[in-house]
């Protein structure tokens, strides 16, 4: 294989995700310090929460879903660190899905921008105990404080985004860059298939069952979603691959029917 084979097989996506996690800078008169430049220097604050985990499930939710994507349907790729290669017979499905997405993420920002001045006083109780026990502020002005200075929605929305790039991958056209060139696809192609190959492992053994031999029908669902995503990466045509999936398939769609307690054994007789 050279490299116009591996290349024209592959495009490579890049996501870039931004979110805000709920929190501010906590700042010296936070906690009834003087802001002096011996505190800044000596002491590094942290954050202070302002909404909660579930307040911004609206966002979250959405953003998570667009890594996954990428993590389900695409391969890691070793000389391009947080990029995944998608298989350009998936490469539509895939950006059509990360449009769809990114309107979640707005529709997302748009409800939690209702939700915001209810979730901010969500935390007022836990900002005047917190105060309350470090007995530095008052209570009451301490929550007031954090409330009012809050970010406005403007700024939440300007660190929460979803976008992408592709990158169609081509072969060196100096013959000098293509010195090393078997070398490079063979470390290259190495690295996919050792991708696809772990993930087939993980799925055999969490066909292991529990240690009283039982297997979940969960654990037989994730095996057969990871033979499915393994069938659709196999641009390489990896024979170890082919085989194992040849191999799982039988025997997955024979531990559907069974009871979880005669999975397990099912399963490590077979594998």
């Amino acid at each position: 294989m050279n490299y116009a084979d591996l290349f024209s097989t592959l495009t490579l996506v890049d996501i870039d995700i931004g979110q805000w996690d709920g929190t501010v800078s906590l700042k010296p008169k936070d906690i009834g310090l003087a802001d002096t430049e011996a505190v800044k220097k000596t002491l590094d604050l942290g954050r202070r929460k302002l909404v909660d985990t579930e307040s911004l499930a609206p966002i979250r939710q959405p953003l998570a879903k667009a890594r996954k994507l990428l993590d389900l349907k695409g391969i890691k790729v070793p000389l391009f660190t947080g990029t995944r290669a998608v298989p350009n017979d998936r490469l539509g499905e895939v950006l059509a899905e990360l449009n769809r997405i990114k309107d979640e993420v707005v529709n997302g920002l748009n409800a939690f921008e209702q939700t915001y001045p209810s979730a901010l006083e969500k935390m007022r109780p836990l900002i005047e105990k917190a105060a309350e026990e470090a007995k530095v502020l008052d209570p009451r002005e301490a929550a007031y404080k954090a409330i009012y200075f809050a970010p406005p929605i403007a700024a939440v929305r300007d660190k929460t985004y979803l976008s992408w790039r592709t990158f169609a991958l081509s072969a060196p056209s100096d013959s000098a860059l293509q010195t090393n060139e078997s070398s490079d696809v063979e470390f290259i192609t190495r690295q996919l298939i050792a991708e696809l190959r772990l993930e087939l492992k993980e799925a055999m053994a969490g066909l292991r069952g529990t240690p009283d031999g039982s297997v979940n029908i969960r654990s037989v669902e994730s095996a057969s979603r990871a033979v499915e995503r393994a069938k659709e990466k196999n641009v390489l045509d990896d024979p170890v691959v082919k085989e194992v999936i040849g191999l799982l398939e039988p025997i997955l769609l024979g531990l559907e029917a069974m009871r979880p307690q005669d999975r397990g054994a099912a399963a490590r007789g077979a594998l």
